[in-house]
C-alpha cells in the first residue's frame, strides 16, 4: 500500500513531528492549502487505580508494538491482561508467544458482553488463556517493591439502564490474581500534544473535532478522519 502511494507521486517524511518539526502555519507558509490529520489512537487509556504505576505494569499497545517491532517484549512467567476487546486478546495471544507460561485475561463484562470478537475468544481460550468475567481492578499489589498481583472488585453491572457505560461494583466481593507482569488494555487514546501548538480543536472524549459528513475541523482548510476522529 505504501509503494502504491508513492508510485502516485506522494512524497513520505518520516521521523517528523507535527507541531514541533513542522506547524500548520509553517506548511501554509510553503504554500500547502490543504491539510487532512490522520494520527489515530496510539495510547493506551489508563485504569488510574493504586499502583499502576509499577514498572510491570505494562501498557497494551506499547506492549504490542515492541513485539511487532521484534523489540524487546520480555514478560514474567505469570502474565494478566486486564481487558475484554480484540487488543485485550491480542495482548494475551502475543504474551503466550513471546514467552509467559500462564495468560489469564481479566475483564468488566460477563462473557456475552465481551467486546471482543467470539472467535478471537475461542482461539484464546484454545491457546491456554484463561478467561475470568465480572472483575474490575481494585488495585495492584506488590511486596518489597515486586509486583505479586491485582486485587479485583466484582462487578456486578457494565452497563445502565441507557445501556452507556456505567460499571458497579460490589466493594465487599474481592478476588486476588496473582502475576509477574500485568498488562493493561482497556481501550486506546489520542496523543493530541500537536493540537495546542496549532489551536486544533479536541472532542470532549478525547479525540479530533471535525464535520462528520466533510470531516473539517473548525480550521478552514485542515480535515481530520480515521481513529482519531471516530473513536
Amino acid at each position: 500500500e505504501i509503494g502504491v502511494i508513492e508510485d502516485m507521486g506522494v512524497e513520505i517524511r518520516t521521523g517528523v513531528c507535527f507541531g514541533r518539526d513542522v506547524t500548520l502555519q509553517g506548511l501554509r507558509d510553503q504554500g500547502y492549502q490543504a491539510f487532512f490529520i490522520a494520527t489515530g489512537l496510539h495510547r493506551s487509556r489508563p485504569l488510574n487505580v493504586e499502583g499502576e504505576d509499577h514498572p510491570d505494569v505494562l501498557k497494551g499497545v506499547d506492549f504490542l508494538r515492541d513485539a511487532a517491532l521484534k523489540q524487546p517484549a520480555k514478560v514474567g512467567k505469570r502474565v494478566l491482561v486486564v481487558g475484554g476487546g480484540n487488543v485485550a486478546v491480542d495482548v494475551a495471544l502475543t504474551a503466550r508467544r513471546v514467552g509467559a507460561q500462564e495468560v489469564s485475561l481479566v475483564c468488566l463484562e460477563k462473557r456475552e458482553e465481551m467486546p471482543a470478537w467470539d472467535y478471537e475468544i475461542e482461539e484464546a481460550i484454545e491457546e491456554g488463556v484463561k478467561i475470568v468475567n465480572s472483575q474490575g481492578p481494585k488495585r495492584f499489589l506488590q511486596k518489597d517493591g515486586v509486583l505479586t498481583g491485582v486485587e479485583f472488585k466484582r462487578c456486578t453491572a457494565v452497563f445502565d439502564e441507557n445501556h452507556a457505560f456505567r460499571p458497579r461494583y460490589d466493594e465487599t466481593d474481592l478476588t486476588t490474581i496473582e502475576a509477574d507482569t500485568v498488562i493493561v488494555a482497556i481501550g486506546q487514546a489520542a496523543d493530541l500534544s500537536f493540537s495546542e501548538t496549532d489551536g486544533i480543536a479536541a472532542s470532549r472524549w478525547g479525540g479530533l473535532e471535525a464535520d462528520r459528513f466533510t470531516l473539517e475541523t473548525p480550521i478552514p482548510g485542515v480535515f481530520a478522519g480515521g481513529d482519531a476522529l471516530y473513536g
